[in-house]
């Protein structure tokens, strides 16, 4: 009966050996499942932290771009200005100079008559061949 009890035993401890090694295969399986997801959320952290520095570098890039560019339309805008006044210069001096021709001109005709006058009415001297 000792060898039955034995062969039990025996038989039941291998049993359970068999059972309580299929439940830590299931367990770590399980926990390397869990352990795998971690470190695929980790590894996907770290590349998105990689692509937020990458986007604030380009980011910090376009700010320069922009500023210099706020520079370079302010220096246009300077030299828009600039012409403008220069413009506005050069028509006042083109009415100044079109009142002068036409000063210039009424006094030649007041001439030219006086002269005509003068010369009885006939042609004057300019005016000859």
């Amino acid at each position: 009966m000792d060898s039955i009890t034995s062969a039990l035993h025996q038989s039941t401890s291998e049993g359970l050996q068999a059972i309580y090694r299929k439940e830590i295969e299931a367990v770590y399986h399980q926990e390397n499942g869990f352990a795998q997801a971690a470190l695929g959320q980790a590894n996907r952290a770290v590349k998105r932290r990689q692509d937020l520095y990458t986007l604030i570098n380009q980011a910090d890039e376009i700010e320069k771009q922009l500023q210099s560019a706020r520079v370079e339309h302010q220096n246009v805008k300077e030299t828009l200005d600039a012409a403008n006044r220069q413009a506005e210069l050069a028509n006042q001096r083109q009415q100044v100079a079109r009142a002068k021709v036409e000063s210039l001109r009424s006094a030649l005709s007041l001439w030219e008559a006086y002269a005509r006058q003068a010369n009885g009415g006939g042609p004057t001297t300019s005016t000859q061949p």
